[in-house]
């Protein structure tokens, strides 16, 4: 295998790691999401942040997340966490694809991915959050590393090497 390949291969498969661990972070969130009413959920998290809410009055972050919390409904919590279970079900599935070099993953992660950003995108235009462009260049970066190791292993099955 070629250094180039062998660096660009490696940094892959960290890459999928990372997106299959958001996977099963997304299905935990949706799990929490759906099985949590609003009123548990503010609860934890008032004992969370109870320490900063005590400490410093003026919290804007962690009194934003108890307003945020409370005011959530139950449609948008049922929304939120059917959401975040695809979208944990389908990087693990990718990911498990990739992993296993079915050459079918490699064009439908693409495919995914580029959806994500151009939504990523969309969000940033709206919102102009700058945390937004992290996610958009990480990405990115996946969907390069998917599009180099798809070429490798098409070249590979041309050249009777796969």
């Amino acid at each position: 295998m070629h250094f180039h390949h062998k660096l660009f291969h490696n940094l892959f498969k960290i890459t999928i790691f990372l997106k299959g661990m958001a996977g099963v972070f997304e299905i935990l969130g949706g799990i929490i999401l759906l099985f949590f009413a609003t009123k548990p959920l503010e609860y934890v998290l008032d004992l969370i942040l109870s320490h900063e809410l005590v400490s410093y009055r003026g919290d804007l972050i962690a009194n934003a997340i108890l307003s945020f919390v409370s005011d959530i409904s139950r449609n948008v919590q049922i929304f939120g966490a059917i959401a975040l279970l695809a979208f944990g079900a389908i990087n693990i599935l990718l990911v498990f694809g990739l992993w296993r070099r079915k050459l079918w993953a490699f064009p439908a992660a693409s495919i995914i991915l580029i959806a994500l950003i151009l939504y990523q995108i969309y969000k940033l235009y709206l919102s102009q959050a700058i945390p937004i462009v992290g996610f958009i260049v990480f990405d990115m970066l996946i969907l390069a590393l998917i599009l180099n190791e798809y070429r490798y292993h098409i070249l590979q099955h041309h050249n009777g090497g796969g």
